[in-house]
């Protein structure tokens, strides 16, 4: 987990880019102001597209705790 979000690829218009630069960076802070744990499931939900069910063994935690 290094707090990084994935990129997409801009369709050549700078205000896209912009936009998109922006986004990015707002994802950023606000993945920083979460705590490691509720990062960490918002990252393996989100991005690596785990299920609830999948990150509560990961994590060793109940379903519940994961919701």
């Amino acid at each position: 987990l290094d707090g990084r979000l994935p990129e997409r690829v801009a369709d050549g218009d700078p205000e896209v880019a912009l936009d998109e630069r922006r986004r990015r960076e707002r994802g950023h802070r606000l993945l920083a102001e979460l705590d490691l744990e509720k990062r960490a499931v918002f990252v393996m939900f989100e991005v690596e597209g785990l299920s609830g069910r999948e990150i509560a063994q990961l994590l060793d935690v109940p379903l519940g705790t994961v919701h």
